[in-house]
């Protein structure tokens, strides 16, 4: 499932983007303890999914794409995309 700000009127942090996707898991039967939320910005994507109850994996391929602002602690940090496979199994 994918969600995007301009789609859905507000930017992250905002959790309006997040709630989209929460609702479409939720009536697909997934618990938010079993999706995986990815993201490069610790205060916009992980704080917010964490708070939210997702899973969150920090990619931090290179340095354009970690932005670290935040105090937040993500489930996992991947450097490269096939490293996912290990982190959702």
């Amino acid at each position: 499932m994918v969600s995007f700000s301009h789609v859905v009127g507000e930017s992250k942090p905002g959790t309006k983007i997040f709630k989209k996707v929460l609702n479409e898991l939720k009536r697909g039967g997934i618990k938010r303890k079993e999706a995986v939320y990815i993201g490069n910005d610790l205060e916009k994507d992980i704080a917010v999914a964490k708070r939210l109850g997702l899973k969150a994996v920090l990619f931090a391929g290179d340095r354009n794409s970690l932005r670290n602002n935040a105090k937040a602690k993500p489930d996992a940090v991947i450097t490269g995309w096939e490293q996912l496979e290990k982190v959702v199994d």
